[in-house]
């Protein structure tokens, strides 16, 4: 897929998943089919009854961009995931929110330290083989 394209891909895939997390309180792959138009609603409760026996019967896009689709939604949840544990382990922000910070204000506070410890480990060591990484951002 050309870089544009994914990059485009990953916006709607992102935008999705946050907004089935805001809907409610989690994210699968059939929001995110269903957040980008891919899957109508209707078809995932006709495809638990049986009819039609697979969701590919359903979804009508390629298979490779589909899987691009789940790819850049594992790369999205992988990076919330450990940018929460950064942000509970190696910050202050647990210590603020005891002390009556309120969460919007704390995770402020310390979202430049949770930025630079992820790009610190990005970022490979002088002198050693290069690694890659996604560019995802939390």
């Amino acid at each position: 897929m050309p870089e544009g394209s994914e990059k485009r891909l990953e916006r709607r895939v992102v935008g999705a998943a946050e907004e089935a997390l805001a809907d409610h309180g989690f994210v699968s792959p059939i929001d995110v089919l269903c957040g980008l138009g891919w899957l109508h609603r209707s078809n995932v409760e006709r495809c638990r009854r049986g009819r039609p026996a697979r969701l590919e019967d359903v979804v009508f896009i390629e298979p490779a961009k589909i899987a691009s689709a789940i790819r850049l939604l594992q790369t999205w949840a992988i990076e919330l995931a450990v940018s929460a544990s950064v942000r509970h382990g190696d910050t202050r922000y647990d210590e603020l929110l005891m002390s009556g910070v309120d969460r919007q204000t704390a995770r402020a506070h310390v979202r430049d330290d949770v930025a630079s410890l992820l790009d610190a480990w990005r970022t490979p060591p002088p002198g050693s083989a290069s690694v890659h990484t996604s560019g995802a951002t939390g």
